[in-house]
């Protein structure tokens, strides 16, 4: 679901300003972690989830449209250190849907932030990096 933007606000301890996300809470949000027992690709970064490799699957409702997504590890813990960052809940309703963690991460940066340089950027080059090559 879209975020809420409101004014940004100072990143504690970084004296950098970082964006203020807030999201309204889903009506029904299911994450579970599996095994793949064949071959998927992660709903946030497009790369491959192989067979035997942990992963989430996520289905959530919000105003009516569903979503149902898989997420590698490394989107799953680059999204979990996101929302933890802006204060959102890991594992909630409150937290962005795998398919929107780039749209979130782009919307977050801020040319001349001292965290978007040094986190968000770098998080984002290494989502973009696992997309597949045409």
């Amino acid at each position: 679901h879209p975020p809420r933007r409101v004014a940004p606000r100072r990143a504690a301890g970084l004296g950098g300003v970082m964006c203020d996300i807030d999201l309204e809470p889903c009506d029904v949000w299911s994450e579970v972690k599996r095994t793949a027992r064949k071959a998927h690709r992660c709903s946030a970064c497009g790369g491959p989830i192989r067979s035997g490799e942990r992963y989430t699957v996520h289905f959530s409702k919000y105003k009516g449209e569903m979503c149902s997504a898989k997420m590698c590890v490394a989107c799953g813990a680059a999204r979990q250190e996101f929302a933890e960052a802006h204060g959102l809940s890991y594992g909630v309703a409150s937290v962005c849907q795998p398919p929107a963690l780039i749209r979130f991460l782009k919307d977050c940066i801020a040319d001349g932030d001292d965290e978007s340089e040094t986190r968000w950027k770098p998080m984002l080059a290494e989502i973009l990096a696992r997309r597949p090559t045409p």
